[in-house]
């Protein structure tokens, strides 16, 4: 291979050069335009997956001013501020060129009610509040006998103490699909906790202890009663190992 001479080397690196100054020229020019042209400017907000929350309140909180740059947009800054609203559970936020922003959402699920003195605290299956209402307004179970230190919306009730031994009994219910049945549950004493059904029948579910084996009984229990065509009042699952069923006969 032939070795360059010195003035054919100068001329290779001047053209070279010259190939980055054009380069970076023709970089900074699309870059001042893609700045400066209204094609880039952020004029659509889309949201979905909400179903509880307003779409203007959602727009709101994500702090998205319309008309700004669409480059100069922090997706994860949006993110953020969308999830601080109580009921999102998550957020993603997306791009979409040359000038939407679409926010998509998965809300958390209102799962009971928690009675404090004349108002309402709604909260999730995970338990976390989500809002504090006047009055009991949705076919949801109402905890009786609970006192919330911090009522603020995001936080977590799970972290009482005493709602600690709820946190169990709510997943499970949940999970058999006896949540939905529940009308009311009384936990002022623990180690006696009553629980009353949306059909009227009363459980004395004793200890919120084993939660998932005594559900799964009482998930057969009403199960069977059904099928028989029996009509109950009370369940006594608080005197020993097999419950008692207390029937209208």
């Amino acid at each position: 291979m032939q070795k360059l001479t010195r003035i054919e080397r100068r001329k290779r690196n001047r053209q070279i050069k010259f190939k980055l100054f054009l380069l970076m020229t023709i970089i900074s020019l699309i870059m001042v335009f893609v700045i400066k042209s209204d094609l880039f400017k952020i004029d659509k907000i889309i949201v979905t997956g909400n179903t509880i929350l307003d779409t203007n309140k959602i727009i709101e909180s994500s702090r998205i001013s319309k008309g700004e740059n669409i480059f100069k947009t922090d997706t994860n800054k949006i993110r953020q501020n969308v999830e601080e609203l109580s009921y999102v559970k998550e957020g993603k936020v997306r791009i979409k060129l040359p000038d939407t922003i679409t926010i998509d959402l998965i809300e958390r699920k209102e799962a009971f009610f928690i009675k404090n003195i004349s108002a309402y605290i709604i909260v999730d299956d995970e338990g976390y509040i989500l809002q504090q209402v006047d009055e009991k307004h949705k076919a949801l179970p109402v905890v009786l006998g609970l006192k919330i230190r911090q009522i603020k919306s995001g936080n977590n009730i799970f972290t009482e103490p005493k709602a600690s031994l709820l946190e169990e009994f709510i997943v499970e219910a949940n999970r058999l699909n006896i949540l939905k049945l529940v009308e009311q549950i009384d936990i002022e004493i623990p180690e006696q906790a009553k629980i009353q059904l949306n059909n009227g029948i009363d459980i004395a579910f004793g200890g919120l202890d084993n939660v998932k084996y005594k559900l799964g009984m009482l998930e057969e229990i009403l199960k069977d009663l059904e099928k028989k065509e029996i009509k109950c009042n009370k369940i006594l699952m608080n005197r020993g190992s097999h419950p008692i069923i207390i029937t209208e006969d």
